[in-house]
């Protein structure tokens, strides 16, 4: 019912204008005899059938943005939460959708088959994904998309879930293998650092490369390994650290979930990634491919300007 939907809104929204203006509008209803009732309350589906649940997980894209469908019954409907959620930014976009009771396997089973290559996607423990959700929706600063403020309520329920990855077994692995192969995989092809934090690093490049009739090649190269060491010392801090072993996680349940290779390796990479931080044979991959996406990006972008001339 309407009444039921912006009694669940004013749960959600946190401005004092949407509260009042919600308000109003629940005033008028209540005087009309409409009644916001508790999702606890009559409205609910019988007890001898479990409201349906249901929840998947795509691995992180290239912004580092995992994307979490989370579904449950309500009455005869079923409201689907599909939501962007980033480890530094919290829920970064929404949007809902909704089916009758009676279409929600058939919903699910279309999501169950979807395929979102280079990332993986399966089903994960509701459980899971509402924790997710909630430990996300606290990042939020500036406000959460619109969509959430209906669901908010009904995950602030939601409990600590351990990260279920972290139960997986572990694949023994060489330094080579944690350093090309864990970020060499196809889900992972696309993840970087922020590009920004590659700007001073490139600059730095660029004197010592200009710099090269004064030295030797040995000395340049040498030159050449300490800036780029120093660049990985304060780009993989402690954020992006917690940020890329979250990704390592997601990505190796996800994989486990689909019956797809790959799980044990990164593991093992999470585990060096957590141990070895910024020197770890994870976090050198993986600035070495943001070093090289960077460079084509700025030669792409040089090329473009040449074109128009």
């Amino acid at each position: 019912m309407l009444a039921d939907t912006i009694g669940e809104l004013l749960k959600g929204f946190d401005d004092k204008s949407d509260r009042r203006a919600l308000k109003r509008i629940l005033y008028f209803l209540e005087k009309a005899g409409y009644t916001p009732q508790e999702p606890d309350e009559d409205n609910q589906p019988p007890t001898d059938r479990a409201p349906f649940e249901r929840a998947y997980m795509v691995s992180a894209d290239a912004q580092g943005d995992t994307t979490v469908v989370y579904a449950y019954q309500r009455d005869r409907k079923v409201r689907w939460l599909l939501a962007r959620i980033n480890e530094t930014l919290g829920v970064v976009g929404a949007k809902e959708e909704e089916c009758a009771a009676e279409e929600a396997e058939a919903k699910a089973a279309r999501y169950a088959e979807s395929r979102v290559f280079p990332s993986v996607m399966a089903e994960v423990p509701a459980p899971f994904a509402r924790w997710r959700l909630k430990r996300a929706l606290a990042l939020n600063r500036n406000g959460a998309p619109t969509t959430i403020a209906y669901w908010r309520s009904h995950l602030e329920q939601a409990s600590e879930v351990p990260h279920p990855a972290l139960e997986l077994p572990r694949q023994a692995a060489t330094e080579d293998d944690l350093r090309t192969t864990a970020v060499g995989m196809d889900p992972t092809l696309m993840w970087r650092l922020e590009l920004g934090a590659a700007t001073p690093l490139l600059r730095s490049l660029q004197e010592a490369h200009l710099d090269r009739a004064e030295i030797s090649e040995n000395d340049r190269r040498t030159r050449t390994d300490a800036i780029i060491d120093e660049a990985r010392n304060e780009a993989f801090n402690e954020i992006a650290i917690q940020d890329h072993a979250t990704r390592l996680l997601d990505l190796a349940y996800l994989l486990d979930r689909a019956g797809q290779a790959g799980s044990g390796l990164l593991m093992a990479a999470y585990d060096e990634l957590r141990e070895r931080g910024c020197d770890s044979q994870y976090a050198r991959g993986v600035m070495d491919k943001t070093v090289v996406i960077y460079v084509e990006t700025m030669r792409a972008a040089g090329d473009a300007r040449t074109a128009k001339r």
